[in-house]
């Protein structure tokens, strides 16, 4: 058997691969690349959710679990997991957010065609437009960034402009 760009499977296996071995943005090209020619292939949604998982991009995981939770039942966990107190809406310290997970906890289309997953996949909740930023801290008593906070938050901004 051949495997050609196109081949679905093949893909994903690469994506498995290099997803074991940590280099995530590779899986997730073969994850996307996978998914561009069979969009129901629920092993490749479960992987490319588990190498966002993985790399800290909670929003991007429950969006890709979402896809594979009616027919993957690890899916199904993994996005009661991400719902338990709104974790897929929660920075932890030095983790920083990718343009595409902000744009998903931002956008209200994008939000709303998410509540219609869950609802499709039996979860009764809806996406909370807002995150939770553990890594950002204040003077006590006031409302001013420190200055450790106002370089990390606008290092991790630049790239949305």
């Amino acid at each position: 058997m051949r495997y050609g760009s196109d081949h679905a499977e093949a893909h994903n296996n690469l994506g498995s691969l290099l997803e074991k071995e940590g280099k995530y943005e590779q899986a997730i090209a073969h994850y996307k690349q996978a998914l561009r020619t069979k969009p129901n292939l629920s092993q490749a949604w479960y992987g490319l959710g588990e190498t966002y998982y993985k790399q800290g991009q909670f929003p991007l995981s429950l969006e890709a679990h979402l896809h594979a939770c009616q027919t993957d039942k690890d899916s199904k966990k993994r996005l009661v997991e991400l719902l338990t107190e709104n974790r897929y809406a929660v920075i932890d310290d030095g983790k920083i957010l990718n343009k595409e997970s902000l744009l998903l906890l931002y956008d209200k289309q994008r939000r709303e065609r998410i509540d219609r997953m869950l609802s499709d996949c039996g979860l009764r909740t809806k996406i909370k437009g807002k995150g939770t930023f553990r890594n950002v801290t204040f003077h006590t008593g006031e409302a001013t960034l420190t200055k450790s906070a106002k370089q990390s938050v606008f290092r991790r901004t630049m790239p949305l402009s």
